[in-house]
């Protein structure tokens, strides 16, 4: 099927330099200029939605994904769309790097609920596949990734580092920033032909020493990384339940099957299989949805029941599967394959579709629960076939199931979790007597501002009068926070060390109830103790207070506190002055160093010193 622009002299000389260019040569031919500019050729816009989004609508708690893709956003929609939307559907804000090239954003976009495009300068969509990162590139990149920090106040952030060559970028923003990196290995990256292999095995080999977490999509490529990475875990691709889960069950006639395959028709595809195979049953009807890609082929070789269709939107991918009885996954067996996880397999299965593969090490263990048929030869990939297509509806029933089971949700969620284990646990201690509107009121500014991903939140009440024990049993009941009843007013330094003994963090925030925190306030405490290890505690500035952390305040309203805020606290990022005496009303410590010290001299009972002390 032709595109309606290579019609014409221009359009068919264009496709012709697809067909016969190898692609490192088209890769090189457009970083030096744009051929469809060159010739006057005007395809169809990107088939990319558009979505308002509130730049600076953060989610507290939860930190941000930013994705260091391995494929573009507007290409075939695979892992990395769907993990980023169904991480957003989690409650995140998720940003997708774009690279400079054909359709890409100039500015940052909103693509899907909750997931922004984001350019990053000085990386062209060429480039991941055959390039180092380095200088000037790196540093533009750098540069960009600084500013969307600031616009969008991006405080913790997850890295999905989705090839290797983002490297240098990802250690160089967990230096700067302290983010996480998450190096999340979609293929055997050194195993493409198109790809420069030994640059990306040497990028590979540091970004699995230096990154947080390491996650792979099939047993293979768990099995390669661990020997580098013990820990490295599974994290398998998943079915679009939504969107394949709704085709009605196919209803096949044996001698008429429709073979269908979808996805890119590339140096992996196995021509010669799939020839053998259309010409062993005439009458059946294999068709092909995915653009030619990779080496030259001759299409005329193929049988008359062999049909491509080209490339389609994902959209009209449900329509187009609705007509195949049976899928068919033709794959060369190379590096490449045996290492991959098929997402086609997972929509395959949403539908009830039974499939047939060529015998990838990846699929075993599907093959063993029933799920994939694995075929070495034509004759036994037809015979296969057939078999998929006839199945009862108790094993239609059985893939469906297994697809409700493994979605691209279920993946988010296991991945959240991962995510939220990598930052230590903060436990927030906080001391009431009676003051239940202050006590609301700080309790709610933590709620909403805090962006640290892991903290617990503490409440040692000194016997109020006012409703407060009520109120926090009631917070508790709801998963809030913990509270501590002491049964009369022990005072300050008491209920801290009540609340120090109920907690669990590796970090302890002493956190007076008349405080009301802004955003990021958590994370700069944490990563000064982080990056200093001979620090012992550091605390917070505030407007209110008799030594040197009082600063002069520009707002009038609480309402403007938090713009005032953040310009303050970004002029002033990674500052910290010396004090002879840190005021508790908002303190940082390490346990340890809490657990050497000991406990709060409660000598001190109502009011004033523990602080000196």
């Amino acid at each position: 099927m032709r595109a309606d622009w290579e019609r014409g002299f221009r359009g068919r000389i264009y496709a012709l330099g697809r067909r016969i260019l190898p692609l490192a040569w088209r890769r090189a031919v457009r970083r030096r200029f744009a051929p469809e500019r060159l010739l006057g050729i005007r395809k169809p816009a990107l088939d990319v939605p558009r979505y308002d989004f509130d730049p600076n609508e953060a989610r507290p708690g939860r930190p941000d994904v930013v994705v260091l893709p391995v494929i573009a956003w507007s290409y075939r929609r695979q892992r990395p769309q769907q993990l980023a939307e169904a991480l957003a559907r989690r409650g995140r804000r998720v940003f997708y790097g774009s690279l400079e090239g054909e359709g890409e954003p100039a500015e940052a976009t909103g693509v899907a609920p909750g997931v922004i495009l984001l350019p990053i300068s000085g990386v062209r969509r060429e480039d991941p596949a055959d390039r180092r990162l380095e200088e000037p590139a790196l540093g533009r990149a750098v540069e960009t990734m600084g500013q969307a920090r600031d616009r969008f106040e991006i405080h913790e952030a997850a890295l999905l580092v989705q090839s290797p060559f983002w490297t240098p970028l990802a250690q160089a923003l967990s230096r700067r920033f302290g983010w996480k990196v998450v190096y999340d290995c979609l293929d055997d990256h050194a195993a493409f032909p198109a790809n420069r292999g030994n640059v990306l095995a040497s990028a590979e080999a540091e970004l699995i020493g230096v990154a947080d977490l390491v996650v792979a999509t099939s047993g293979p490529l768990l099995e390669r990384l661990r020997k580098a990475r013990p820990d490295a875990r599974l994290l398998a691709n998943a079915a679009d339940t939504a969107t394949f889960g709704a085709l009605a069950d196919s209803a096949p006639d044996p001698a008429r099957l429709t073979v269908g395959y979808a996805g890119a028709v590339d140096d992996w595809f196995d021509d010669d299989l799939i020839v053998e195979a259309a010409r062993l049953r005439p009458a059946w009807r294999f068709e092909i949805a995915g653009g030619l890609e990779g080496r030259s082929r001759d299409t005329s070789r193929f049988p008359a029941n062999v049909v491509f269709l080209g490339e389609r939107p994902f959209r009209e991918m449900p329509e187009v599967r609705s007509r195949f009885d049976v899928e068919v996954i033709p794959f060369r067996l190379t590096a490449l394959t045996h290492a991959t996880d098929p997402v086609k397999l997972y929509e395959a299965l949403a539908g009830g579709r039974g499939v047939v593969a060529t015998r990838m090490l990846a699929l075993a263990p599907l093959e063993v629960r029933g799920l994939v048929r694995l075929a070495g030869s034509a004759p036994e990939l037809v015979s296969e076939l057939e078999a998929a297509a006839s199945a009862g509806p108790e094993e239609v029933a059985r893939r469906r199931a297994f697809a409700a089971e493994n979605t691209w949700d279920t993946r988010a969620e296991e991945l959240s979790r991962q995510l939220c284990a990598l930052w230590p646990l903060v436990s927030i201690l906080v001391v009431t007597h009676d003051g239940l509107a202050w006590t609301r009121a700080c309790l709610e500014s933590l709620d909403r501002r805090t962006d640290w991903p892991r903290f617990e939140v503490i409440v040692a009440d000194n016997a109020s009068t006012d409703g407060t024990r009520e109120w926090l049993g009631d917070e508790e009941r709801r998963g809030t926070l913990r509270a501590v009843m002491l049964p009369d007013n022990r005072g300050f330094a008491a209920g801290v060390n009540a609340a120090a003994a109920a907690s669990h963090g590796d970090y302890l925030c002493i956190l007076n109830n008349d405080t009301l925190v802004t955003r990021g306030w958590l994370s700069a405490l944490v990563r000064h103790l982080e990056t200093s290890r001979d620090l012992g505690m550091v605390g917070a500035s505030t407007n209110e207070i008799a030594n040197d952390a009082r600063v002069d305040v520009g707002y009038r309203e609480l309402r403007h506190l938090d713009s005032w805020a953040r310009g303050f606290t970004r002029a002033r990022a990674g500052r910290a002055d010396p004090l002879p005496m840190l005021a508790m009303f908002c303190a940082l410590l390490r346990r340890d160093v809490f657990d050497r010290i000991g406990p709060l001299d409660e000598r001190f009972e109502i009011g004033m010193f523990e602080d000196d002390d």
